[in-house]
């Protein structure tokens, strides 16, 4: 999936900042930070495995995001086949 940015392109993802302290449980994270309206979309998103963080699919609504899911501060969060957005710390 990395190819996808190759050359810059991820200079056009749209971009969210995470603080520290709103780090925890996967889906309070992504609906804190604009990438899905709201838990229940979240939640149906993780049961379609539509949910990548990192290069790792969320596969459990339960699930932690934490400061070493982070490369260098940010992180690519893939929603659904065509919806990126990168996270940053």
């Amino acid at each position: 999936a990395r190819a996808v940015f190759s050359g810059g392109a991820s200079g056009n993802m749209p971009t969210v900042e995470i603080e520290k302290g709103d780090l925890g449980n996967v889906m309070d994270v992504m609906v804190k930070a604009g990438i899905v309206p709201s838990k229940s979309e979240c939640r149906r998103l993780i049961q379609q495995n539509g949910l990548t963080i990192g290069d790792a699919k969320v596969t459990d609504i339960a699930a932690e995001l934490t400061e070493a899911d982070f490369t260098d501060g940010e992180v690519i969060v893939k929603k659904g086949k065509k919806v990126f957005h990168k996270a940053t710390l």
